[in-house]
């Protein structure tokens, strides 16, 4: 077998621009020279600076519009719904063509809230004089950068919120920066009453467009080292460092922004070839460290990341087969190489000498061929397992398996 020297190839990425220019875009921004990048009172803090129209920046009202805008775009229902006592109508046409309707916007942080005879603190809270409306606007934001919702925190707030401002309009908002079009139920808070939104979202339509508006050059830089924060995945967790511990999602990335998105793109098609043999030395180690990776990565719907539980333990979908492959072969002596096709799928068992051949065919690996993921069958075949097994494949085989005469049970695991 031919291995390809790559340390030329390696010495040219070093020296491209294209690496280059991803090395000073991705230079630490102030926030994790100082430790605090994956805080979420530094990140409320922010918001409740660029919210609010009295602040430094000199924007006014301009950046609350912008909010307003989004979660128009995200939920107009909800937001309909919390205005039904104005020209709605007019409002939305008004606010989606970019005009001046904020006159001012007061933003404060952990305001407290009596609910069930114990005090709540809300991460944002937002009170809006709005143009042509005759209640004022309070937004409600709980801001999840990295712990989930506990104790019906939503919940408390709603009630909370209503309560103490009964003659006000109302929007309630959870903010994370899990992508909004991975969600299958509307949203994950307790309340459904929140509109659901994201890190990307706000960088996209806030961030973005603020920092070409802005003319102040010292919070012009301010925004450009929040962005690079959202964007440069953060190798421990502010928060777990805080306590002594190490971080638990460790390359979370908030957001991207598009200046990067086109860098990267620029940088993956040049090296493209280097690149997939980076990501194919890494799937051969099958450390945990491709998984680790794309844990970081900014949800999508395309990606699937879906678990299931299998003897007691959880796997992935590649891994979920080959477990159940292994236990098939271990307890059924007659199989053979083309029962385990005909149980499992042609195009996903192979002789162990082929899965070996195609691999070294190709720059990414698609079998799993270590000496320890090999099975050996009773007759003394040895077969290898597809790492290419999508979802809607695992669950055929799954509605399958009774008539395959495998008992075996086989649970998809809800996202946490």
């Amino acid at each position: 077998m031919m291995i390809k020297d790559y340390r030329k190839e390696i010495m040219e990425l070093l020296a491209s621009k294209e690496y280059q220019n991803l090395s000073r875009f991705y230079r630490p921004s102030i926030f994790e020279k100082i430790g605090i990048s994956r805080l979420e009172r530094v990140h409320s803090e922010f918001w409740r600076w660029m919210l609010d129209s009295s602040e430094s920046h000199s924007l006014g009202g301009y950046p609350a519009e912008c909010l307003l805008r989004v979660l128009l775009v995200v939920d107009e229902n909800k937001v309909s719904t919390a205005l039904k006592d104005e020209n709605v109508e007019l409002f939305k046409r008004k606010i989606i063509l970019g005009e001046k309707m904020v006159i001012e916007s007061n933003v404060s942080r952990e305001e407290t809230i009596n609910y069930n005879s114990s005090n709540k603190r809300i991460d944002l809270l937002i009170k809006m004089k709005i143009k042509n409306m005759n209640k004022v606007l309070i937004i409600c934001i709980e801001n999840k950068v990295k712990s989930k919702e506990n104790d019906e925190q939503t919940v408390a707030y709603y009630e909370g919120v209503r309560d103490i401002y009964k003659d006000a309009n109302i929007l309630y908002v959870y903010l994370t920066p899990k992508s909004i079009e991975t969600l299958k139920n509307g949203v994950e808070c307790e309340c459904k009453d929140f509109i659901q939104i994201d890190y990307q979202l706000l960088t996209k339509h806030i961030l973005q467009p603020v920092r070409i508006k802005i003319n102040v050059e010292e919070d012009r830089n301010l925004i450009e080292n929040y962005i690079r924060c959202l964007s440069r995945p953060a190798l421990e967790d502010s928060d777990d460092v805080d306590k002594g511990k190490k971080a638990e999602r460790g390359y979370i990335i908030m957001s991207m922004d598009e200046k990067e998105k086109v860098l990267l793109r620029e940088f993956y098609f040049q090296h493209k070839e280097l690149l997939m043999a980076v990501i194919s030395s890494l799937e051969e180690e099958e450390s945990g460290i491709l998984n680790e990776f794309f844990d970081g990565l900014p949800e999508k719907s395309s990606k699937d990341y879906t678990k299931y539980e299998f003897d007691g333990k959880p796997y992935n979908k590649t891994r979920l087969m080959w477990a159940v492959a292994k236990k098939y072969a271990t307890e059924n002596k007659d199989v053979s190489l083309d029962d385990m096709k005909k149980i499992f799928d042609k195009n996903k068992v192979c002789s162990k000498s082929d899965a070996i051949k195609n691999n070294e065919k190709s720059n990414i690996k698609r079998w799993l061929t270590k000496p320890d993921e090999i099975i050996k069958l009773k007759n003394g075949e040895e077969i290898a397992m597809s790492n290419q097994w999508t979802k809607a494949l695992v669950d055929e085989f799954i509605r399958k398996k009774q008539k395959n005469h495998i008992k075996y049970e086989i649970l998809e695991l809800e996202d946490k």
